[in-house]
């Protein structure tokens, strides 16, 4: 099942790709505010959802970097985001689901938190990140 939420691509889709990376920079409360109330909205649903379905395997997936750098600093990722995807990991986590998050591009720098907010699998780990210093680190934590 899909979780059914990317925050950061609903950020680009309602304020455009330049108009959302400034409000990331300008304005990142009022960001927060907007995300955590539109997961206020679909909270209830992904538990529905899980309920009534019993997934094997709970999808996530928000792209948050380009090929060569990810889109924002680590410092924004886990100030606005982490907290959003820790909300949308929640339902999952709670009933021992194992979580799958899409996100391409050169994020390695993210995926420590990914781990941490439960993610299981990766897709696409793709050969811009460290992928040995990656699979090294997590030995079998973290499947790409």
């Amino acid at each position: 099942a899909h979780c059914g939420f990317m925050p950061f691509q609903q950020l680009v889709a309602l304020m455009g790709f330049t108009e959302g990376l400034c409000s990331l920079a300008t304005d990142p409360d009022v960001v927060k505010d907007m995300l955590n109330a539109m997961v206020d909205w679909i909270e209830p649903v992904m538990y529905r959802v899980i309920d009534a379905y019993k997934p094997d395997i709970w999808d996530m997936l928000d792209d948050t970097a380009a090929k060569h750098t990810p889109f924002f600093s680590l410092d924004t990722y886990r100030d606005i985001f982490v907290p959003i995807y820790k909300r949308l990991a929640k339902p999952a986590v709670e009933r021992g689901i194992p979580i799958q998050f899409h996100n391409c591009g050169k994020c390695e720098i993210f995926v420590e938190d990914m781990v941490d907010f439960g993610v299981k699998y990766w897709d696409p780990a793709q050969e811009m990140n460290d992928l040995l210093g990656i699979k090294e680190k997590y030995k079998g934590g973290l499947n790409g």
